[in-house]
Formats: structure tokens, sequence, C-alpha cells
């Protein structure tokens, strides 16, 4: 196992107890939840921390899985000590995945941020918002209000409007209304690419999810379709190593809000809590939203959020990393059952702690990235304070991360969101539609993905690389190479029945304009002929 600093593998999480950005202190009450119970669940109280103690208190390997729970022992463990479980015994593939190396390893910010801020993504936040905007255009609202003047968002839109409340993050002003203010002293450019009219109303609309088919008691609905889609986008992009971290955010909140939470010694005492399955370099490959509480007999909490979070992760010998909330004797023994190690810190009050232990500061191992620049907005309704969370903040470091891994350049955070600020804010083509794949031609190459997979099924990755040939043809909207078989295959389209479709389109306008034309020349006979005809009339006496 790869030698880790503790403190930098529990470095992961996104909010600070000391730190002086995003300061929320005069928050607007604003929620539509119909319960304003507030739900203490995770209200932590003053302990004194500690660590396992030194290598005498920790069990060993041999005897772990065979205590009895209520008598644990600990015993000695020194360097020389060998787990016998083994990482990763089958070669199972980890880290970033290898499409990803090969398309974008010359790629710009952009073009990795794109993996989470793709054309699914995007369609679902323009079709959604679309229609809630034509919902509240149905209700009685005042004949004044500006959303009698409301137009349908497009996809260049909606990538314009997300880019404004990223650059809002990078440059902060008093209120929203502030950034379109002819005052030298709030000099900005936002007005150039957007209206405050037209911001107000898309912020108002925002929205990711049809209300309508709403089931009851999901609390999460209005962002669970908008939660499915990154998630599956984070885990693809990237497999954890050896070692992960669960460790929990909170985004600020203190509207109405059943499963709000209230921590007394964090400096954001109210918000919404989102535990974070994070690895090595600060990304984020699972996330859970805490929306109350969910009793399981026999299990704690936490170790249920543990096991729930890293399943699909674990029984090959991974380690999983926690603070104090989380590190219990009954989490190492499930982890352990599933060929998973436990590091972290214990609360001196956990059940079947050794009985000599030895007192330790807790150091604060908050990770500062995610409150650099923090573009969430205050008035916010809860659901839209989590999608922003989810789109600006966590994916961006995302980004960021494959970014630096991949290229080996390093890149500042505040200026890698410059760079997106700068492409979102771009003039670009509308999103193709579901039927609109079309097969081109590119300068650059690279290797077909459908015959890329077949190889390493059959022989490893290396034996795809040296096997597979490269290619120029791309797909205009999964922009992905395709030869042609492969194409017609993954799309069910016949790349040359494509061609002729456009052959005949050309040749359909053709036939209209031929059509048209002769239609003018006939006009102009008949006008000659009329014309004649009332002269000869004129002209007989």
């Amino acid at each position: 196992m790869d030698e880790y600093n503790i403190s930098e593998l529990l470095d992961m999480s996104d909010w600070s107890n000391d730190d002086e950005t995003d300061a929320d202190s005069d928050f607007q009450l604003e929620s539509d939840s119909n319960d304003d119970s507030n739900d203490d669940l995770f209200n932590e109280n003053d302990f004194d921390f500690v660590t396992p103690p030194t290598p005498d208190t920790v069990p060993s390997q041999q005897n772990k899985c065979h205590q009895d729970a209520s008598n644990p022992s600990w015993n000695d463990v020194d360097d020389a000590f060998q787990s016998n479980i083994l990482f990763n015994p089958n070669n199972e593939p980890v880290g970033i995945n290898h499409d990803i190396i090969d398309t974008l390893a010359e790629g710009t910010p952009y073009d990795f941020y794109s993996l989470f801020l793709d054309n699914d993504v995007i369609h679902l936040l323009v079709k959604e918002t679309n229609r809630y905007a034509k919902s509240l255009l149905s209700t009685r609202i005042s004949p004044k209000s500006r959303l009698h003047k409301w137009v349908d968002v497009t996809s260049n839109e909606m990538k314009t409007f997300l880019g404004i409340i990223m650059w809002m993050g990078l440059c902060p002003q008093p209120s929203i209304a502030s950034y379109w203010k002819k005052s030298e002293i709030y000099a900005s450019k936002i007005p150039k690419y957007m209206t405050r009219k037209r911001f107000e109303i898309l912020l108002r609309s925002f929205h990711c999810c049809n209300n309508d088919d709403c089931p009851p008691g999901d609390r999460l609905f209005k962002i669970s379709g908008l939660l499915d889609l990154l998630l599956s986008k984070y885990k693809m992009a990237r497999t954890p190593k050896e070692s992960m971290c669960i460790d929990e955010s909170i985004v600020p909140f203190v509207g109405r809000l059943s499963f709000r939470q209230y921590i007394q010694n964090k400096r954001h005492r109210y918000g919404i809590k989102i535990f974070k399955l994070c690895i090595d370099n600060f990304y984020t490959v699972g996330f859970k939203i805490y929306a109350g509480k969910e009793a399981v007999v026999g299990q704690r909490l936490s170790t249920r959020i543990v096991t729930e979070m890293a399943e699909e992760y674990l029984d090959i010998g991974r380690t999983m990393y926690t603070d104090n909330w989380y590190s219990s004797y009954d989490l190492a023994t499930e982890l352990l059952k599933r060929s998973t190690h436990l590091v972290g810190t214990l609360r001196s009050n956990r059940k079947n702690n050794p009985t000599e232990r030895r007192s330790k500061s807790l150091v604060d191992v908050c990770d500062l990235r995610n409150s650099y620049h923090n573009p969430l907005r205050r008035t916010l309704k809860w659901y839209k304070k989590i999608a922003f969370e989810l789109l600006l903040n966590t994916s961006v470091l995302n980004a960021l991360s494959l970014y630096e891994e991949i290229t080996q350049k390093k890149i500042s955070i505040t200026s890698f969101r410059e760079i997106l600020i700068e492409n979102l804010l771009e003039k670009k083509e509308e999103i193709p539609t579901e039927n609109s794949h079309k097969l081109l031609e590119t300068k650059s190459r690279g290797r077909c993905s459908n015959c890329y997979k077949h190889m390493v099924a059959q022989g490893g990755r290396k034996h795809a690389q040296s096997i597979t040939r490269q290619i120029r043809t791309k797909c205009s909207s999964c922009k992905r190479f395709y030869c042609i078989q492969c194409f017609s295959e993954e799309h069910k389209i016949d790349y040359y029945d494509q061609e002729f479709d456009y052959m005949l389109k050309c040749y359909i306008i053709m036939i209209k304009n031929i059509i048209m034309i002769k239609n003018i020349i006939m006009i102009k006979n008949l006008i000659k002929i009329k014309s004649n005809e009332v002269r000869r009339e004129a002209e007989t006496p």
C-alpha cells in the first residue's frame, strides 16, 4: 500500500471553519419546503478527540475478523507488519478512464469541464427550465410581471447564464443588480452578454425536474435527475485507486427545510449536508445528500453512509480514510469483512475503544478550494443552491483534477475558472438533437471508440493501443471517433443513407427552385398576353 499523509488524504472536503470567503451571515429566508422542522441529527458537541493509541492498540490482522464485538482486543503492530489483504489482486482497471486519457491528452480546461457539463446536462436544464417557466405563466401572476415576456431559453443561453454565475463568484458585488449598474464603481462587462431582466427571469425559472412527476415522499425529487446524471459522469471518468476518503460539505442555507442541518461549531451553522467520497488529487467520485433520518436497526448512520457510498469499491483491498464522526470499531469490523482497511481518528466516547489511549488535538484538514470564488448567491431556493454547488464547484474541481493529471500542467483554480467562463460566454452552435448524429472528418486523429473497447476486452489496453488504427472520422454529437461500421451500429444510422439523404434534400431544393422559376416565367407571359389584348382593344375604333 502506498504511503500517504493522513492529513492530506482527509484534506478533501469543501468548507473550512475559519475561511472568510463567501460570507452568508445575512441570508434572507426563502424556500419552497412545506416543513419547518429542524433536524439536528448531526448536531456536534464538544468532545475530547483521540486517535487510536500507539501500535499497541491496533488488533492483529489474523484476529480482527474473529473478535468478539463486545470484548475486542488491541495488539501491537510494528513496522515490519504485512497485511494479508492485497490491493487489487485481479488487476482490475483503476484510475482515470483510458478513453479520456487518449482523447484529451492535449485537451483544454473547457474540454475537461465538458465531460461533466455536457449535452445531456444542458438539455435537461434547458427542457425543465422552459417547462417550469410555462407553468409559471399559467398561474396568477401580476400583469406587469417580467414573465409575460418569457422566451424559451436555448442551450447557448443556458451556458452563458451558468458562465455569468461563475463570473459573479470571481468578482463579487453587493447585490445582483450591482453588476448592471452604470456607475464606474461597479463597472462590469456582464451586461454585454445578458440583460439584467433576462438574467433574473432565468434565475427564477431555473429548474431540474418536471414537478408533475413528483412521487410522494421523495424529498430530493427537485434535484434527483441532475444528481443521477452528474454522479454517473463522475464515476465514469475515474475509478478510485487504493485510498479513499469520506467527508462532508455544508452548503449554506437558512431557509425552511426539513433536512436543513444546524452544526454549532461550524462557520456555516445552517445548511444542507452533502457526504462526499473523495480520492487522490481532490477528485469527488461519489456524493449523497442527507435528506433526513433513515433509521436502520442495529447500525449507526455513519457506518451505513460509509458502506453504502463505497459499496462498489470494496472487496479489493482499498483503504478508507475518515474523520472522527465516522470512525468506530464497528465500522472497522464491517470494512475488514469486505477486505478494506480503515484509518481515522476516534472520539473518546465511542463504544469498544481501547482503555488506554492518548489524547491528541484534531487537525483541521478541510479543503478551501471550493470556498474560493464561490458563486452561490443568497436568497436562492435550496435545490438551486445544490445544483450550482455541483455544476460550478464540484464539477469544476473534478475537471481541474483530471486536467492536471492528464496534461501534467499545473494551474490555479482561479485561472481555471477564468478559462471556463471565457468558453461558456462564447457563442456556440446549438446542441444537436438526438437524431442529428453525423460522421464528420477532422484534422486530428483518434482511435475508434467501439473498436478500442472490443480490443481491450480481448487482450488488454496495450494490445488495443497497438492493434486499433487511428481514424479521422468523428461523430458531431457524441464528439467521439468512430469508424463507418461502428458509427452505423452505435447510432442505428447507415452512413451511406445519411449521405443519400443529404443529396436528396439538395435535389428537392433544386427542383423547387426550377418550379418556382417556371411559374414566374408563366406569370410573366400571361401578363404580357393580357397587356397585348388590352392594347388591341384600345386601338380598335
